[in-house]
């Protein structure tokens, strides 16, 4: 609720209440939760369009009629429909880093708190009256469901206390989902609650609890998102509204190292050791914890410095999304004599995903130590087999040495390191 004082303020600065108007409706304010400028309307003290045009002036402003008051169909899907009503905003584009939005109360920041939660961007705002607005959005509201009591209430609680916006949760989401092989993302929204399970080798499991009017959001989110590819259906049922999404891929789009979850000087530090033609390079963590991830994203790094990139792993249904000049993906398990086989085809770069196999991981040391770059991802619980096969490896005076912390640079004065772990 915004501070009664400060639109007051304004509207008496404008002339267009008097003081004995404001203090009557300052105690009406104080045992209802309408806000002061509905209560200020509802009293006869001024018309909804003193008061747009007062705010306005007062704040430099713009009037938007009615004729503009068209939103982007692809943008207000991102919105539950029940808090555009409840607090008389509507987004209507987005406009470079910014959302061009339409409010009733521009002193009010609950708007501004979810223009930016949903988008991402900082709000542009203009200003139109209660009525208009909330006839704009009167078609958004047709197919929703009945709203639970507290329902808006508990969204903003849900949002207060997250650091990050909700397409980035939606992102998070997904993407813990596919690295644990999810085939499909379920939503059940009932009683106020929306439910999040994934299907995981034919069994659903719980994955998150989420305010029940986001179900709608979260189905436009992916649907529109260009990080994984989905099948969508949402029906309503007996008990509520009912979503499931199919991944199409169990690939995201390749992102860059910048998104990656590494902080900046190990990112640097990662960076250096791609800018090298040579050396083996371990990236060890947990399941889930987004190797596979730093794997493809390294792909399309080396790919954009020009160099020649065969990516193998088991979990590929196919090619990676996008136009990666100089990638070979090749679906298979990582075995010894597939990773040996690679040397004919005179790759600058080898990525392995997952390999656990010891005698693959003894030929991927064998393969960097040939003059290569090869990068793998191996699970944290092979983490010791792998330093004690390829540790006391050699090639032509050449030994791998192996790090148990940190990073070490592929290059010493010591004849060369070619093994550098970076834990996640």
């Amino acid at each position: 609720m915004e501070q009664p004082t400060r639109l007051g303020e304004i509207l008496l600065k404008a002339g267009v209440i008097s003081e004995i108007d404001l203090a009557r409706a300052i105690r009406q304010q104080q045992s209802t939760d309408r806000r002061l400028g509905e209560i200020l309307c509802s009293l006869g003290c001024l018309t909804e369009g003193a008061l747009v045009r007062a705010l306005a002036e007062q704040l430099g402003l713009k009037v938007v009629p009615q004729s503009r008051l068209k939103p982007d169909p692809d943008l207000i899907p991102l919105f539950p429909a029940a808090l555009l009503s409840e607090y008389s905003f509507l987004p209507i584009r987005l406009q470079g880093d910014g959302v061009e939005a339409v409010v009733f109360d521009p002193l009010d920041e609950t708007p501004m708190q979810c223009l930016r939660f949903f988008t991402g961007r900082e709000p542009r705002v203009m200003v139109a009256g209660k009525s208009l607005i909330d006839k704009a959005i009167e078609p958004y509201l047709k197919d929703s469901m009945p709203i639970h009591e507290g329902a808006v209430k508990d969204l903003l609680s849900w949002m207060n206390g997250l650091e990050t916006g909700f397409l980035e949760q939606v992102r998070e989401l997904c993407l813990n989902g596919l690295s644990r092989r999810a085939s499909s993302l379920h939503a059940l929204e009932e009683q106020g609650r929306l439910s999040i399970s994934f299907k995981i080798n034919g069994v659903l499991e719980e994955a998150a609890s989420w305010p029940g009017l986001l179900i709608r959001p979260l189905a436009h989110a992916l649907s529109t998102s260009t990080a994984f590819k989905v099948r969508l259906s949402v029906i309503a049922t007996a008990n509520g509204i009912m979503m499931t999404a199919r991944f199409l891929r169990h690939q995201i789009a390749t992102e860059s190292l910048s998104e990656m979850p590494l902080n900046e000087d190990t990112r640097r530090a990662y960076e250096g050791l791609l800018a090298d033609r040579e050396g083996l390079v371990v990236i060890v963590g947990p399941p889930g914890f987004g190797k596979s991830r730093v794997l493809s994203a390294s792909a399309a790094h080396l790919a954009g410095l020009g160099r020649q990139v065969i990516m193998l792993s088991a979990d590929m249904d196919e090619a990676m999304p996008g136009s990666l000049g100089g990638i070979i993906h090749i679906r298979s398990a990582p075995s010894a004599g597939l990773i040996s086989d690679l040397e004919f085809h005179d790759p600058d770069a080898v990525l392995v995903d997952d390999a656990v196999e010891p005698a693959a991981l003894e030929a991927a040391a064998r393969l960097a130590l040939s003059g290569r770059l090869v990068i793998m991802a191996v699970p944290a619980r092979d983490a010791v087999s792998l330093w004690k096969r390829i540790g006391g490896l050699q090639d032509g005076g050449r030994t791998v040495l192996t790090a148990l912390r940190g990073i070490l640079h592929p290059a010493s004065e010591q004849g060369g390191q070619v093994f550098a772990l970076l834990p996640l």
